[in-house]
């Protein structure tokens, strides 16, 4: 009888297992028959080899090209679309130098204000496809540069000086002449250049150096004189040698603050301007 009831009750496990199993081998099939998908990958955005995809970056890239006299690509960063193949080629450079010589001798264009997100800078009040890069006031009115985002044929946004600015440039080029004080000086100081800079202009930042460097030293001081009486009533510890701790830093700061002051005046170029606001910057930081 015992014999009996196990062989009954092992028969009824294997019975109630057996649809378990076919259910499994079922999906196993199932599984194996659905056809599999490979996973989507997405599309890269097509790369624009000239670095035009922000409006800093068409513009920091323009004036890069310029500046190592690289002519067949700086006037790619103008829209000529409106100028046919030989007015292109043969307008063309002119147009990028008289473009780079607007920017340069304005001393008020920064390039690191320019946005860096290639949908432009969205509160500046134009359209979302516009960025201005510099504006001048001609008679009573305002001329403004400004770059327009385009699309190319490859699929690419890019950002171009627009077709409405690229008009204005023999305009404004023809205003902006050389300085009264370059009609006055030889003609090398003014032809030579480095970074797109005259040799006149690089003897005036050097002279600046040096002139703040001595009147930083001597304001320095003067400061120090006039503030010591309060200092010393809010903290007696202190002394007039200890006072001459921040006499240091104090230079600093005024050098970088007189120094700037000067630079717009003297006027280098765009990209020069650029690496000086950086290392002025730096100064700045260092002194505080």
């Amino acid at each position: 009888m015992g014999a009996l009831r196990l062989w009954k009750v092992s028969h009824r496990r294997r019975i109630s297992g057996e649809p378990l199993l076919v259910t499994i081998l079922l999906l196993s099939f199932s599984i194996a028959a659905y056809p599999q998908t490979a996973p989507a990958v997405p599309t890269a955005k097509p790369q624009d080899p000239l670095h035009r995809e922000s409006p800093q970056g068409c513009v920091f890239a323009f004036l890069e090209a310029r500046h190592s006299r690289n002519y067949a690509r700086a006037w790619k960063y103008p829209d000529l679309r409106k100028l046919s193949a030989d007015e292109r080629f043969k307008n063309g450079p002119q147009l990028a130098q008289q473009l780079e010589q607007i920017l340069d001798r304005d001393a008020r264009f920064d390039v690191a204000e320019l946005s860096r997100e290639p949908g432009g800078e969205p509160s500046d009040g134009l359209s979302s496809d516009r960025e201005r890069v510099d504006s001048f006031t001609v008679n009573g009115k305002t001329l403004e540069l400004q770059l327009e985002r385009v699309t190319l044929r490859s699929g690419a946004s890019v950002w171009l000086f627009s077709s409405d600015s690229v008009e204005r440039i023999p305009q404004l080029a023809q205003l902006l002449t050389d300085s009264p004080i370059e009609k006055r000086l030889p003609a090398p100081l003014v032809s030579w250049k480095l970074f797109d800079t005259s040799l006149w202009r690089w003897i005036a930042l050097s002279l600046l150096l040096v002139a703040t460097a001595a009147l930083s030293r001597l304001l320095a001081q003067l400061v120090l004189l006039l503030a010591s009486p309060v200092l010393l009533r809010f903290g007696p510890q202190m002394n007039r040698q200890t006072l001459q701790v921040f006499a240091g830093p104090l230079r600093l700061l005024l050098s970088v603050a007189m120094f700037r002051a000067g630079r717009e005046w003297i006027g280098p170029s765009a990209l020069l301007r650029l690496w000086l606001e950086g290392i002025l910057a730096l100064l700045f930081f260092l002194g505080c």
